[in-house]
């Protein structure tokens, strides 16, 4: 292989690793709140499991912390809630999660 050939082969694995860092860390948030939003879908998850609940239900994050199926959520120095709407359509649950969150200190 030639030298040019090489070069511009370089350039662009450099430039492609330099985009993917490039966009983790212009969407670093928004990977926190994916996490936190999982974090929240697999406690509801659970607490419906052993609750052996009746869909359609309505459950908040307040409920959840309060029977230990989930710490305070935090997103940086924001708070967060969440109100979680759980349905069944034939073998597959639905997760409708609305979150809130708020910072203390700007209160």
């Amino acid at each position: 292989m030639s030298n040019k050939i090489i070069i511009v082969w370089g350039l662009i694995i450099v430039s492609l690793v330099c985009a993917v860092y490039f966009i983790g860390i212009k969407y670093e948030e928004e990977l926190k709140y994916v996490n936190l939003k999982n974090e929240v879908k697999e406690s509801v998850k659970n607490y419906v499991e052993e609750k052996e609940l009746d869909l359609p239900l309505t459950v908040t994050t307040e409920t959840l912390e309060g029977e230990g199926y989930i710490g305070e959520l935090k997103l940086g120095e924001k708070i967060c809630a969440a109100d979680v709407k759980v349905s069944k359509k034939w073998l597959f649950y639905s997760y409708d999660i609305n979150f809130v969150c708020v910072n203390p200190k700007a209160l």
